[in-house]
């Protein structure tokens, strides 16, 4: 892959391990508020990762 095709590649595996580096935290007992200020996110990006991922284990 060359240029956008990488950017689009590096910007998945980015997403990827933010989604790990926040569920981790959250399954390690931290609140959403916590996980939000610990990794410098939104606190609407960490209630939605933890959303989805109560949706998947349904």
């Amino acid at each position: 892959m060359t240029g956008f095709g990488d950017r689009i590649y590096e910007r998945g595996i980015r997403k990827g391990e933010q989604r790990g580096m926040i569920l981790g935290a959250l399954m390690s007992g931290k609140t959403p508020e916590e996980v939000a200020e610990m990794l410098n996110l939104p606190l609407e990006e960490i209630k939605k990762v933890q959303e989805q991922q109560t949706a998947v284990n349904k």
